[in-house]
C-alpha cells in the first residue's frame, strides 16, 4: 500500500476516533491502535511495512497540503468555454485569424 493511501486511511481513522492520538496502518489498509498489534498482523503479509501518524503529525500534513491548495496557480480556462477580447467583449476565434481580403 502506498503511503498515501495509508495517510488517508490514517486520517480518516483519526478523524473517526477523537479519543485516540495515534494510529498504525498495515500495507493491507488495516488501521490499528496500538504499533504492536499493527506489527503482528503485518507478519502475516507479503509487505510487511507499517505506516504510523499521531494526531499532531497528521494536523500537520493536512494544514500544509491546505496551504498548498489555496495557493495554487489557478486553473488554466477551459476549452469549451470561448476566449473573450478584453477590449471589445467579443469572443475571439482561433481559427479565423487571417486578415479579412479586401479587394479593392
Amino acid at each position: 500500500m502506498a503511503a498515501k493511501a495509508a495517510a488517508r486511511i490514517a486520517e480518516e481513522t483519526l478523524r473517526l476516533n477523537p479519543d485516540i492520538n495515534e494510529v498504525h496502518v498495515t500495507s493491507d489498509g488495516t488501521a490499528f491502535y496500538t504499533r504492536n498489534d499493527a506489527q503482528n498482523h503485518a507478519n502475516s503479509l507479503p509487505n510487511r511495512e507499517v505506516y504510523s501518524t499521531n494526531r499532531r503529525i497528521a494536523a500537520l500534513k493536512a494544514a500544509v497540503a491546505k496551504s498548498k491548495a489555496d495557493t495554487a496557480e489557478p486553473a488554466a480556462p477551459s476549452d469549451t468555454e470561448p476566449e473573450v477580447d478584453e477590449l471589445t467583449g467579443e469572443a475571439v476565434n482561433d481559427t479565423d485569424n487571417e486578415p479579412a481580403n479586401t479587394d479593392e
